[in-house]
């Protein structure tokens, strides 16, 4: 399958979400898969190719949100999505969620997910002119590795936020800012 490479890095390349890929990728069925979900907001309703369709016409093309693939580069598979969503360009801020595919046996989730977050946020910094990207974290321990290998900073908790396993359990919310960003390392 041929992929159009939106933002180029090393080992992965973020590439642009078309009719062609929803329609020759499974990438949707991801979101029914009770494990890759466990620790998202995803996988509580099941998403068919035609709803996967839907939401793309909805929402990429009417440029409500950033969504790319994330491609490993050493054997052209998609390995990934990453968005950009609730874009403010007044606030010049927006969210950014992940999801990636663990049970491909190519997948180097840490060195894929660094890399696919890194171009995705300079793309927000600098070509967006954004200021603060969020995100929101229903693990602490998920929170702690954004915080360390992004930069990401914890900015508060929602108390019994999110439902998962038949239990309410926090949500975590961190931000980075394009002042951080620009001044790491």
């Amino acid at each position: 399958m041929q992929f159009e490479t939106f933002l180029e890095g090393n080992t992965v390349d973020l590439v642009i979400i078309n009719h062609d890929l929803i329609i020759n990728h499974s990438w949707h069925t991801w979101l029914n898969d009770q494990k890759l979900t466990k620790y998202t907001n995803q996988g509580y309703f099941p998403i068919t190719e035609e709803e996967n369709y839907q939401y793309f016409k909805d929402n990429i093309l009417s440029k409500k949100r950033i969504q790319l693939g994330v491609l490993n580069k050493r054997d052209n598979n998609l390995v990934g999505m990453l968005s950009l969503y609730n874009i403010h360009s007044v606030d010049r801020c927006c969210d950014l969620s992940s999801i990636f595919n663990k049970k491909d046996p190519g997948v180097k989730s840490i060195e894929f997910f660094r890399e696919s977050q890194f171009l995705l946020i300079t793309h927000a910094f600098n070509k967006l002119n954004l200021r603060n990207i969020y995100i929101y974290c229903n693990r602490l321990k998920t929170a702690k590795m954004n915080e360390r290998l992004v930069g990401f900073e914890l900015q508060g908790t929602l108390k019994e936020r999110g439902y998962k396993d038949g239990k309410y359990e926090d949500r975590y919310i961190l931000v980075l800012t394009k002042q951080k960003w620009q001044n790491k390392d």
